[in-house]
């Protein structure tokens, strides 16, 4: 009687003692799985410097290649919960290649600005030798553009036109300006005075790159 009691409750979903016993067992039981696992291996780089190379430039020579290694893990749970893991084993399978780049890691020289500037056929046919030279300066030049009025001499501002001191070079004369070129002495400015002059450029950006710089002028002959 107590046997068919117990069937016909376990048939009506109601959880016997025994039944309960399995489940307990079942929960705290301690089971194990084993997985194989693929890792990649990471490639070392090599750096070669090479002359070959212009200053700053780079170039693979041997292209790297990753590795792989296998592992076999086994896992332990309770429950179903893991609880622990532990490496069994671990091999390679693929070693990885170096990679080997040439470099040149000498610094970049840096680029010099070279500002360029119609001159007109006089002036190219001008020869600048030692015949040609009334005198030689060295003076501190600065550079200017438009600013919406004329020159000290009454003519609009153009490249080939500097502003000098009268007392120091007389206006009209024809100069060579080192870096700049041929140009006449057409224009003043307030803080142009002594060994001081400032060169036209169309653009401002044009004077930045002038800057302020020591430069050797050398006042010609008119021809």
């Amino acid at each position: 009687m107590v046997k068919a009691h117990s069937r016909g409750l376990a048939s009506q979903g109601v959880v016997t003692s025994q039944e309960a016993i399995v489940a307990q067992e079942a929960s705290t039981r301690l089971t194990s799985k084993t997985k194989i696992e693929d890792k990649e291996i990471p490639f070392e780089t090599q750096y070669v410097e090479s002359d070959e190379l212009l200053p700053g430039k780079s170039k693979i020579q041997e292209v790297g290649e990753k590795g792989i290694y296998r592992r076999v893990v086994k896992t332990f749970e309770v429950g179903g919960n893991p609880v622990d893991q532990r490496v069994q084993s671990t091999f390679e399978l693929k070693s990885p290649k170096k990679e080997v780049i040439l470099q040149n890691s000498k610094p970049v020289p840096k680029k010099k600005v070279v500002i360029q500037r119609s001159t007109s056929v006089a002036d190219a046919a001008l020869e600048l030798d030692k015949s040609n030279i009334q005198k030689t300066l060295t003076v501190e030049s600065t550079a200017y553009t438009h600013t919406g009025n004329k020159t000290a001499t009454g003519v609009e501002p153009r490249e080939g036109l500097i502003a000098v001191d009268p007392k120091v070079i007389a206006m009209g004369s024809k100069v060579y300006v080192e870096g700049y070129g041929y140009a006449i002495a057409a224009d003043t400015g307030g803080d142009i005075r002594g060994n001081r002059i400032d060169v036209f450029f169309s653009s401002l950006r044009q004077c930045i790159d002038w800057g302020r710089r020591p430069v050797h002028i050398y006042v010609l002959n008119t021809i």
